[in-house]
């Protein structure tokens, strides 16, 4: 095929601020996990795709493929959609179960932009 460029799990962006490898950013449209620590105005990328284990609220119970949002005011992922004038954007869906008390949850992100 003449027109495919590259599979698109990960995106060149210019990091807006400092970047920490493993870190979860926005930048413009898209919502992504740092692949290298870099200053801002470098380039990097960002992986859009695949299963990231992201810090969640502790007290929410979170079934298993539950539709995750990130709180970038908590710094966490939620079940929680964003209401009027809320820093959060959908992610993807959860990739196990995480139970209350647990602090982490394996997100599957959906690599859509976040508009």
């Amino acid at each position: 095929m003449k027109n495919f460029i590259y599979s698109g799990n990960s995106i060149p962006v210019t990091a807006t601020t400092p970047m920490v490898s493993g870190g979860l950013y926005k930048i413009n449209n898209i919502v992504g996990i740092a692949t290298n620590t870099v200053d801002v105005g470098a380039q990097t990328e960002l992986l859009v795709v695949g299963v990231f284990e992201l810090p969640k609220e502790v007290a929410l119970d979170i079934p298993n493929c539950a539709a995750i949002y990130y709180d970038f005011g908590a710094s966490k992922v939620t079940t929680k959609a964003p209401g009027q004038g809320e820093n959060k954007v959908k992610l993807g869906v959860s990739a196990e179960a995480a139970p209350n008390g647990r602090s982490t949850i394996r997100v599957r992100l959906d690599g859509v932009s976040v508009g």
